[in-house]
């Protein structure tokens, strides 16, 4: 069975690199062409800035285009071998349709496995990136607003502190709130109307200081608050996370935090969750997407790469309308997170299996 997993692989291979080709310059055109004319035309951006930012946006495309690539590539390697009645001829010697989509079936299993990787940790700092390109050039812009900070930014968590607005001219904050934790647990929180910068620590004023005791949860209101967040004004305005640029550890810290305390928010809660279970449900799409090829191309009909195509872009866009319906309900709490991530990954398998089973009875 190697030579026929190596055949199957070999036909596989073509298909997928075109269809990568085709969906990434689709997306580059959909997704990125219009960001960059208004960064370049409306914004001024000099053409190697717009380049440079779009450019750390690439690891996300591939991770959406991959999926694609697969149901596209699945679904042509089968056509042709159905159209020019070779999967007769193999299925004639004893073959299953089953064993014969087995390699497709693992290297797809393969390709879930790394984007699972590049999702949790290098697509969030390449998210990141490509913001602060821009962010670094528009120096100018001194005023900010919705910072996150996590320190240290890896190892033990110590501190979160969230910025409603952050003035660099006047080096000042407004609506602070800070977490601190000890040995990954909640130890005080602290909510401070405004903050301003005192040379070489923040100074938080009207101040609302809750701690967590042996005795208790202890609350006592300052008027001022001398306080070393270990981020200077000008540190405070390169680190402004967004959910997409949190990596999976980061955002189950926040989540610990704004699921319960003074700081609790159910919608925030809500919406993490869902982050976190999108991120580990999106890469196994590859699998789904393979399985959903092979049933289509099985059919015993001639299916060109533009039919192909037609059908990939059909199922595809599906998906999308499924999951993101899914993630708005898993947003809104009306469903539990996991069940809003995996619907659409569910509903490839059993379309794909079945038209798997289908043909081999």
């Amino acid at each position: 069975m190697k030579t026929l997993d190596r055949y199957i692989l070999t036909e596989f291979l073509g298909p997928f690199l075109f269809g990568l080709g085709i969906f990434f310059t689709l997306l580059v055109g959909v997704d990125m062409l219009y960001d960059a004319l208004q960064m370049a035309i409306s914004q001024k951006i000099p053409v190697r800035v717009v380049c440079g930012a779009l450019g750390y946006r690439i690891p996300t495309l591939i991770a959406l285009t991959v999926p694609m690539g697969t149901m596209f590539a699945s679904l042509m390697c089968f056509a042709r071998l159905s159209s020019d009645g070779e999967l007769i001829a193999i299925r004639v010697g004893g073959t299953s349709v089953r064993r014969i989509s087995l390699p497709l079936i693992v290297l797809a299993a393969a390709f879930s496995l790394v984007l699972a990787v590049l999702i949790h940790t290098a697509i969030p700092v390449s998210n990141g990136l490509s913001r602060r390109v821009i962010a670094e050039y528009q120096g100018k812009a001194k005023t900010f607003d919705n910072l996150m900070l996590r320190v240290p930014r890896d190892g033990p968590l110590e501190r979160i502190v969230y910025v409603d607005r952050l003035d660099l001219n006047k080096k000042s904050m407004q609506w602070v709130v800070i977490h601190e934790f000890h040995d990954n647990r909640p130890l005080a929180t602290l909510v401070a109307k405004s903050a301003r910068w005192g040379g070489h620590r923040w100074v938080l004023e009207e101040v609302e200081h809750t701690r967590v005791t042996p005795q208790g949860v202890r609350s006592e209101r300052l008027t001022e608050l001398s306080y070393d967040l270990g981020r200077t004004p000008e540190d405070l305005s390169r680190i402004q996370y967004k959910t997409m640029e949190l990596s999976t550890a980061d955002l189950r810290a926040e989540l610990r935090v704004v699921r319960t305390g003074p700081a609790a928010d159910k919608g925030r809660a809500n919406e993490i969750r869902t982050e976190i279970a999108t991120r580990w449900a999106t890469p196994w799409s590859v699998l789904g997407m393979a399985l959903v090829g092979v049933a289509f191309g099985v059919r015993p009909q001639r299916t060109s790469r533009g039919v192909a195509l037609g059908i990939s872009l059909a199922v595809i866009l599906l998906y999308y309308i499924v999951m993101h319906t899914m993630t708005i309900l898993g947003e809104q709490g009306r469903l539990p997170a996991p069940m809003c991530a995996w619907v659409a990954n569910l509903a490839l398998y059993i379309v794909g299996l079945l038209g798997l089973f289908s043909h081999d009875t």
